[in-house]
């Protein structure tokens, strides 16, 4: 289920398990719409420079597809067995053709699931990415061939693949830039000439050279819906977002380095920590992140005031966490208007009281029971926010 925007997210599957009892705060992170964002926007850029310095600017700038088309693979997962856990693994890659300053990226994920009586309980994912101007991702009209080809940009890692499609389907759809162009979707085989990620990290995972079979891509010119019709209308329509939990605790930016979400469901009776922790580098960068569930009681109700509040955050029955931290509030709360949500359909009505303060190891140090190492949380600002739901 990994694409290449899961460099800060992580599968649907468990988040919609985790939303189920544990609000939207999750489904934000999996989400991640930033780097579609950042794609669409580095397109449009691309749009509004001469032909001139969009076709000589690059190496990879000539390509039989037209200008400015936003290349997509993605393989089909394949699955590891890694120190006797079982691991699955996709390869995705983009670019967008003859852009200014937008090079070719491919990123490997690899991730795990942890499992109780049936249920879905945790999961852990490890993102390696690449990025390089030396790096070619091509692909012929139509999507009758794609080529991707990291050349020698990475001393441990090379990938040269070729994918041919057995199935393309293809539609006519007007531009961001103005004009009509052709959006592309094929399934297919991949061949690889060569196929070795060095991920850096031992003994999970060193050097994967498991070749994926099967894989997915697109080719969009820069299409404004897709193919379909933009309609608007002059009735109002009200959007309310999802209900979120009944406590939660936020220590870093989603966009950070270093994050940690642990929510309290809107019902009350399951809790989930999320954390992701990573390091970039020019041309490349890997992400960690991890996301565990657990009975409500590990997060019990914070004690708070007019003056400020305090919260336990326990992790005893969790699977990708250990140990516990305590939040001390370091300001008065602030208080929110009356807010809109939804929740299984109904609407309901809430206030939110927001405390600014520090997160600190209590006893046994918060840390993330990562397979390619624990990383343990050290005392950190943090965010504390209280919600109470009326009908």
């Amino acid at each position: 289920m990994p694409k290449l925007a899961r460099t800060l997210c992580l599968a649907p599957a468990l988040v919609a398990t985790v939303c189920m009892g544990a609000g939207t705060t999750a489904a934000n992170a999996a989400t991640a719409p930033h780097m579609q964002a950042m794609r669409v926007a580095r397109r449009l850029f691309a749009g509004t420079l001469p032909a001139s310095l969009r076709t000589t600017m690059l190496e990879h700038a000539s390509t039989p597809v037209a200008p400015n088309t936003a290349l997509l693979l993605d393989t089909d997962p394949v699955p590891l067995s890694v120190a006797g856990l079982s691991y699955q693994m996709e390869l995705s890659a983009f670019t967008v053709t003859d852009s200014f300053g937008s090079p070719p990226e491919m990123d490997v994920a690899l991730w795990r699931f942890s499992r109780a009586n049936g249920r879905v309980t945790g999961e852990q994912e490890h993102v390696y990415g690449y990025s390089s101007t030396e790096m070619t991702m091509t692909a012929a009209k139509g999507l009758s061939r794609l080529q991707l080809n990291s050349h020698r940009s990475f001393p441990a890692t090379s990938v040269d693949s070729t994918f041919s499609p057995t199935s393309v389907e293809s539609d006519s759809c007007r531009l961001y830039t103005g004009g009509h162009g052709t959006f592309a979707e094929a399934v297919g085989t991949l061949s690889s000439k060569r196929f070795r990620i060095g991920t850096g990290t031992s003994p999970f995972f060193g050097t994967i050279t498991t070749r994926p079979q099967t894989a997915f891509a697109l080719a969009d010119p820069g299409c404004l819906t897709g193919g379909g019709t933009i309609i608007t209308s002059g009735s109002q329509i009200r959007f309310y977002a999802p209900c979120a939990g009944r406590e939660t605790i936020q220590s870093g930016s989603p966009f950070g380095a270093t994050s940690l979400d642990a929510e309290v469901g809107f019902r009350g009776r399951n809790a989930y920590l999320l954390a992701a922790t990573g390091e970039t580098s020019v041309t490349t960068s890997t992400a960690h992140l991890a996301i565990g569930l657990e009975p409500a009681s590990g997060m019990p109700a914070p004690a708070h005031s007019a003056a400020g509040a305090r919260a336990k955050l326990r992790t005893g029955q969790n699977p990708m966490f250990a140990g516990a931290a305590r939040f001390v509030s370091t300001t008065a709360p602030v208080r929110s208007a009356l807010r809109g949500c939804t929740y299984e359909r109904h609407l309901y009505h809430f206030r939110a009281l927001r405390y600014h303060g520090t997160l600190a190891p209590a006893g046994s140090p918060l840390r993330v029971l990562f397979d390619t190492a624990p990383f343990p949380f050290a005392a950190r600002s943090a965010t504390l926010v209280i919600r109470s739901y009326t009908r």
